[in-house]
């Protein structure tokens, strides 16, 4: 993996690594990604939303940053690293399992849903940005659904639960809900990162219509770092996201990310903050799609320095 703030150390490196490669190598594959930003400068994903929110953070200087009035985003070291069994020093030297996923995401379906969620809602104005809200959990600029009943009005915060929200303003299917109860379940949370990958000629952060959006070949890279895949990142998709009785029964699975059959009918609050539900629905269609993935395990410096 190489990355950079800038593309230029990136492809000097690359090339430095190939005349590097041995005569018997051969380059199978390559992924290329890039960092892709809304006017804001914050870091967006296809679908239009910020990205990359909530990191568990390991290190003071960022964690003595963070407001920690209600959600502490502090987190140790063994949510990433577990001893390198072949470094010289297993008890000092360290190493971490590696996941890696290639998302498709079907943008202009995304966009229907959207639309078509917000038609069924009742939704008008401003209002209707909701919709999308509560599927991902957060407003295009990043602010929290259970926070606000709408974006803007100030910096955007992140030091908030889920703790009072009976579903009536973020649903429980919400996919930074479902992946990140925030109350519960700190030990599952993984360091990620993801890199949109593919071009598009449309600007993802506007409003233009669902038609002018890419169906295809874009999506996302998955990078998330993890002590225990079975525990952490396998856990998180199976029990979590594909889950259709995460938390409260027939919430549905992740409308983001989740996989499977979505049999179960589900319901959204109507009006943010009232217990009113739209009828049962169906859930909203799966538009991410696994193109490709593996499991690896990133070695200690140690182990790589006495090859």
């Amino acid at each position: 993996m190489i990355g950079d703030a800038e593309p230029e150390p990136v492809a000097a490196l690359r090339e430095e690594i190939l005349g590097a490669l041995p005569e018997s190598a051969r380059l199978l594959g390559e992924e290329t990604g890039q960092g892709m930003r809304n006017p804001a400068g914050d870091g967006i994903e296809h679908f239009g939303y910020v990205d990359g929110r909530s990191q568990p953070l390991f290190v003071k200087d960022e964690v003595d940053k963070e407001p920690k009035q209600h959600w502490n985003p502090a987190f140790p070291l063994s949510n990433v690293l577990v001893p390198d069994p072949f470094a010289p020093n297993p008890v000092r030297h360290h190493g971490s399992y590696l996941v890696f996923r290639k998302l498709e995401q079907n943008v202009r379906a995304f966009k229907e849903i959207e639309q078509e969620l917000a038609d069924g809602l009742g939704l008008v104005g401003a209002d209707r940005d909701r919709a999308g809200a509560m599927l991902v959990g957060r407003f295009k600029d990043g602010t929290p659904l259970t926070s606000k009943p709408k974006a803007g009005g100030g910096p955007v915060g992140n030091d908030f639960t889920f703790d009072g929200d009976d579903g009536s303003k973020c649903p429980f299917s919400g996919h930074i809900r479902k992946t990140n109860p925030r109350s519960f379940g700190r030990e599952v949370l993984m360091a990620r990162r993801g890199q949109t990958y593919g071009q598009r000629t449309d600007e993802p952060w506007d409003d233009s219509p669902p038609r002018t959006r890419p169906s295809g070949e874009v999506g996302l890279l998955f990078m998330a770092f993890n002590g225990s895949l079975l525990n952490q990142f396998e856990f998180t998709q199976q029990s979590w996201a594909d889950n259709p009785d995460f938390e409260n029964p027939a919430t549905g699975h992740d409308p983001v990310i989740g996989q499977g059959d979505r049999d179960i009918k589900v319901a959204f609050p109507k009006v943010w903050g009232k217990p009113e539900l739209s009828a049962p629905q169906a859930q909203v269609a799966q538009t991410v799609t696994m193109k490709g993935g593996e499991y690896f395990f990133a070695p200690s410096l140690a182990y790589l320095r006495n090859l």
